[in-house]
């Protein structure tokens, strides 16, 4: 009851807040040489914000538009292309590793590819890293030989809006992220208070004053909103592309492959149990006695547990990644494997 009554007033608050909800631009009004170029937005945002979410809600939606997505996670497992789901176009999977320190090489590789295959589509979404610095990965689509195909039309910053005043604290990577955005969306609004809101509006005024911003809860946003609205500005990526880089060398990252099953009671007093310095876990597991595939999220303190597709014919595994500061690696390892069925 506390929680469902805290939801109502929190989305009963922001409603009266002064959010932009209503700059796209019409077809119109939209730069001619927008019809031979295809639009790309960057869909960034810290460690647990909501990314993949707000892109699952993207790609369901009926806008017509085939959508080639390239999906980047930190770590060696990639579990955020397992979490995309009813997707309208390809997904093109890179390497491992943090977008903006590693990889700029396989996702101009990958747009080339893009390019010269015979996948038919109209739209590119780079979902970036959680530790990723988006203005690297803008400027890789402004060099000449992708600027004549792909038109940069916007990044866009998800914003836990109940931990990103924490994570500017402990990581300047979060600022960054906010900093290059062209629009900023307010997401997890259902867990704060419309005192929150001010605060946090303050707060991202203050790191970005130009970015539009839009509420959004569980990552719902029209695709109207976010898709192509044109909304880059050129000078913003200039302006930093000789900017310091973040170091987030300090993050451990821990990844768990196999085919086995999991024993729920084990996993969920293994998760009510992780320590405070696991800050971002996710994956995908098999369950002992459960058809569908499990997907668990943890950010900060709070666990989410939700069912995906059912497992079919394929072998079931358990997948996971464990993102943070100050644990001991192998003995979480250690006591995941001991979770097993």
């Amino acid at each position: 009851m506390r929680a469902a009554a805290r939801r109502a007033r929190s989305v009963k608050g922001w409603r009266h807040h002064d959010f932009t909800v209503t700059y796209v631009a019409t077809q119109s009004e939209k730069k001619t040489f927008a019809v031979m170029k295809r639009p790309v937005t960057i869909l960034s945002g810290f460690l647990g914000s909501g990314k993949t979410t707000l892109l699952n809600h993207v790609l369901k939606a009926d806008h017509g538009l085939r959508i080639a997505v390239m999906i980047n996670d930190f770590g060696d497992v990639n579990i955020d292309k397992d979490l995309v789901v009813g997707q309208t176009g390809d997904v093109v999977e890179l390497s491992g590793g943090c977008l903006c320190c590693t990889i700029r090489g396989d996702l101009l590789e990958a747009a080339r590819n893009l390019l010269t295959s015979d996948r038919k589509f109209d739209y590119v979404i780079v979902e970036t890293s959680g530790l990723a610095e988006p203005f690297a990965v803008a400027h890789t689509f402004l060099v000449p030989e992708l600027e004549e195909s792909f038109r940069l039309d916007a990044v866009v910053t998800v914003v836990d809006s109940a931990n990103i005043e924490p994570c500017l604290r402990s990581n300047a990577t979060p600022a960054e992220q906010i900093r290059c955005a062209d629009l900023l969306v307010m997401n997890k609004l259902d867990l704060v208070t419309p005192d929150d809101v001010d605060r946090i509006r303050a707060l991202l005024a203050k790191i970005n004053g130009d970015a539009r911003v839009l509420p959004s809860i569980n990552g719902d946003v029209p695709a109207e909103l976010l898709l192509d609205i044109d909304a880059h500005k050129l000078a913003t990526v200039a302006a930093h592309h000789h900017h310091g880089h973040v170091d987030h060398g300090e993050v451990l990252s821990v990844s768990f492959a196999a085919e086995i099953e999991l024993d729920y009671d084990r996993f969920d007093r293994f998760l009510q149990g992780l320590p405070d310095g696991v800050f971002r876990a996710k994956g995908t597991l098999a369950v002992q006695g459960i058809s569908r595939r499990v997907i668990f999220h943890r950010v900060g303190g709070r666990n989410v547990l939700d069912q995906g597709a059912v497992w079919g014919e394929q072998p079931r595994s358990c997948r996971a990644v464990f993102l943070g500061q100050d644990f001991d690696r192998n003995r979480l390892l250690a006591q995941f494997r001991d979770c097993a069925a």
